[in-house]
């Protein structure tokens, strides 16, 4: 499985006051990054962060079915699961992409506990990408204090084969002190 995990992957902007679809973001190689391992015709599943939210999860389904062609990245189905379709969890292993989307953070970690999206995703082989509070709570442990590594929009990280690399500008928070840690453009490996 590769995981990328952002603060946030584009695909909509706001124009008077409605969310319309728009390309991914490049920055630091982003886009490149995913449309490297794409899979041509993929099927992708939204895991949503606001379960309860049908109407901004409808929103969000629909931008991102045509920002994600507009991007590059074909796809041959997209879906969102939240808690009018539960079930679609269940089809995770037949998924290329599974995106784990931004929201509220506990509310998310209680609908992710509630799936039994950890063990089904255990052996998945595909590519999950998630952004906001999506990455959050790819955490054994969701901790929002003052130590945690801070990405702005347009950084990402990229965990695959045991290597977890960092990409664009980000910062450390620890004793605290703020120490820059990548700059725009560039790479690090964390650990």
């Amino acid at each position: 499985m590769k995981v990328i995990l952002a603060s946030s992957i584009g695909g909509a902007i706001k124009e008077n006051g409605k969310r319309t679809p728009a390309p991914l973001f490049a920055y630091n190689g982003f886009l490149e990054t995913l449309q490297r391992g794409w899979k041509d015709n993929s099927k992708v599943l939204i895991i949503s962060g606001s379960p309860d939210y049908y109407e901004k999860n409808d929103m969000l389904c629909e931008c991102l079915k045509q920002s994600f062609p507009m991007s590059g990245l074909s796809i041959s189905s997209m879906e969102i699961c939240d808690k009018r379709n539960v079930a679609l969890v269940e089809q995770i292993k037949e998924m290329n992409v599974v995106l784990l989307a931004g929201g509220h953070v506990p509310t998310q970690n209680n609908f992710f506990a509630e799936l039994g999206l950890k063990e089904k995703l255990a052996d998945f082989d595909g590519t999950v990408i998630a952004w906001s509070a999506g990455s959050m709570n790819c955490a054994e442990v969701v901790y929002a204090g003052p130590e945690f590594i801070a990405i702005n929009d347009g950084t990402y990280i990229v965990i695959e084969d045991g290597r977890h690399r960092l990409f664009g500008e980000a910062y450390r928070i620890k004793d605290g002190v703020i120490e820059m840690i990548c700059q725009h453009g560039m790479s690090i490996d964390l650990y």
